[in-house]
């Protein structure tokens, strides 16, 4: 569905106290820090919930994708592709620190139909930033 101004309106007016819009999507926040935020201060939440319900899933569940591009020249090698990122709060300071993540990045040389890649883990062992520990090469090894 694509949403016209009048259905974004209807949806900002009926959550207005909830959903932040100006540049960045608030969901319980009113100072979206990225073009989407979603924050709740409940033990359980935020939540993101992404379901297939069709009969015809198969091996097929919900999918959460990232993608780049570069308009102005081709992806090349170690190229970053997307992370998964996990932050904790230094309460000292309320920085948010990042503790552990999981990139996706170009292991070799893209061509037409072929986009080499890896998944790289890193983690924080106590310092201000993460290490990469593992790294799943696109051979395999």
């Amino acid at each position: 569905m694509k949403w016209s101004g009048q259905h974004i309106y209807d949806l900002v007016s009926r959550f207005r106290d909830d959903v932040y819009i100006s540049g960045n999507v608030g969901i319980g926040t009113n100072s979206p820090e990225g073009q989407l935020e979603i924050a709740s201060s409940n033990a359980n939440r935020p939540l993101v919930y992404i379901t297939n319900t069709s009969t015809t899933a198969d091996d097929e569940g919900g999918n959460l994708i990232f993608r780049t591009s570069d308009p102005d020249a081709n992806l090349t090698d170690n190229d970053v592709l997307g992370d998964i990122s996990f932050f904790g709060q230094d309460n000292s300071d309320d920085a948010y620190i990042n503790s552990a993540y999981i990139r996706g990045r170009i292991d070799g040389t893209p061509g037409t139909n072929d986009m080499p890649g890896e998944l790289a883990f890193y983690t924080n062992a106590g310092e201000n930033s993460a290490t990469q520990r593992i790294c799943i090469r696109a051979n395999g090894n």
